[in-house]
């Protein structure tokens, strides 16, 4: 299963396909609605798919790529920011903020970061250092040359001004 959403940035048109087996695809056929593509969604997929948007779309994640090394090297400069987890492929990073004197993933630190970024410097982030094997971690989409700059920088004041554990 695939869709249009993350790469395209076609996630509005709700629209996905599916490879598999003859066999597989019937019984999927078999529980779909008929007629359940809008003839908009269709053309946006058609146009999406061009050999143009094509290009556009290999051209965005060439970026994507090197932001993402870019700031990941960037991050893990910082005083007070983990490694990153999980593999490189994403468009996104997943970081541990570190406590100031323990070093060890903080999710006291990692909340007042994350609020005083979306807060005060009104760069939006996510919050994961409650969820499973996560503790103190951060989610950073990669986003344009700009955004990302400005990401790093934010993180550095944010991590300068809470230092706790």
């Amino acid at each position: 299963m695939q869709t249009l959403s993350k790469s395209f940035g076609l996630a509005g048109i709700r629209l996905g396909v599916g490879f598999s087996s003859p066999e597989i695809i019937q019984i999927m056929n078999n529980t779909k609605a008929p007629y359940n593509i809008s003839s908009l969604t269709s053309q946006a997929a058609l146009d999406a798919l061009s050999d143009t948007s094509i290009s556009k779309v290999h051209t965005s994640l060439e970026s994507i790529k090197y932001e993402r090394k870019r700031i990941a090297e960037q991050l893990t400069k910082l005083e007070g920011m983990g490694d990153p987890l999980g593999q490189p492929d994403a468009n996104f990073l997943l970081i541990p903020i570190l406590g100031y004197a323990s070093k060890k993933p903080s999710n006291l630190r990692a909340k007042k970061v994350y609020l005083h970024l979306a807060e005060q410097l009104k760069i939006v982030i996510r919050y994961r250092a409650e969820e499973v094997n996560c503790q103190g971690c951060l989610r950073m989409t990669v986003g344009t040359p700009e955004e990302n700059s400005a990401l790093v920088e934010g993180l550095k004041q944010s991590l300068e001004k809470f230092q706790i554990d």
